[in-house]
């Protein structure tokens, strides 16, 4: 088991987030290129759900954007995560709003 905290930095993830009342905002998760496919980012967001199971969260939001590559949604939705579009007309080329019950 990975724990982000003490491996991210030098497995290259890059992790931010917020806690907005019960939400768990995940506002960056970068894995370089190199590095993916190794299933490091699902141990970040499996880590990322223990963790907010914990301490009362009950959902997990954030925004997607794709950056050019054209995965990340795909990603998200693997590790279970739907479609939330609160202002779909704010929405860029590329990139969704995504959020998770827990």
């Amino acid at each position: 088991m990975i724990d982000p905290r003490e491996y991210a930095h030098n497995l290259g993830v890059v992790l931010e987030g917020h806690r907005s009342g019960r939400v768990l905002w995940i506002d960056q998760l970068l894995v370089p290129p190199e590095q993916r496919g190794q299933g490091l980012g699902t141990e970040v967001v499996q880590y990322l759900e223990r963790w907010a199971r914990r301490h009362g969260i009950t959902k997990l939001r954030l925004y997607a954007a794709d950056e050019g590559l054209g995965r990340s949604n795909v990603f998200w939705e693997l590790m279970g995560f739907d479609y939330d579009c609160p202002d779909c007309e704010e929405y860029e080329e590329a990139a969704w709003y995504m959020s998770r019950q827990l």
